[in-house]
């Protein structure tokens, strides 16, 4: 898997994860459109104290559908994390199988497992222990979630609004 990127394609219609060889740039995509990867139905997180809509001027609001949208690769570098925006729902797959073109994606999907259940959350991050970071935009909050599936909030407060993409580092500098 080195020398592979994984980005997420979260659009509405056909959501998915799209890989890259970065070595030859030749690029395939993975889980278009599967449960996991697609937002949930009539999904409606409570942002800064108001339902989360889209609200066009002089229509009737509509719920928010994005999809595939967080990424993070597990520590050991054999799952991929990811969740739609719109979702509770924290998912990882395979990245042998993500990586694997001659995979189809059934075979592909086989090895996608549900993770439990999260914030609304738009950004992740994995440290060496495991633990996947994840914003939660519904919550003004940054959570780290062990491996066991149990959460700690680790950052919160009316000023955190929205948070996303994180990063670690170490304390050496």
């Amino acid at each position: 898997t080195e020398g592979m990127a994984f980005i997420t394609d979260s659009s509405g219609d056909a959501p998915g994860i799209i890989v890259v060889d970065l070595a030859n740039g030749n690029s395939w995509r993975r889980l278009t459109n599967h449960r996991s990867t697609r937002p949930t139905k009539n999904f409606l997180p409570i942002v800064e104290g108001r339902p989360l809509m889209r609200r066009p001027p002089g229509k009737e609001p509509t719920h928010v559908q994005v999809g595939a949208d967080g990424i993070a690769m597990s520590s050991d570098g054999k799952r991929l994390y990811y969740c739609p925006l719109s979702s509770w729902s924290l998912f990882s797959v395979s990245v042998d199988a993500l990586c694997d073109p001659a995979m189809t994606e059934e075979q592909v999907a086989q090895t996608v497992r549900h993770e439990g259940y999260k914030v609304a959350s738009d950004g992740l991050e994995s440290d060496a222990d495991n633990n996947v970071y994840v914003t939660g935009y519904d919550q003004n909050a940054i959570l780290r979630r062990s491996p066991d599936n149990s959460y700690e909030t680790i950052v919160y407060g009316p000023t955190v609004l929205w948070p996303d993409t994180l990063s670690l580092a170490t304390e050496d500098r």
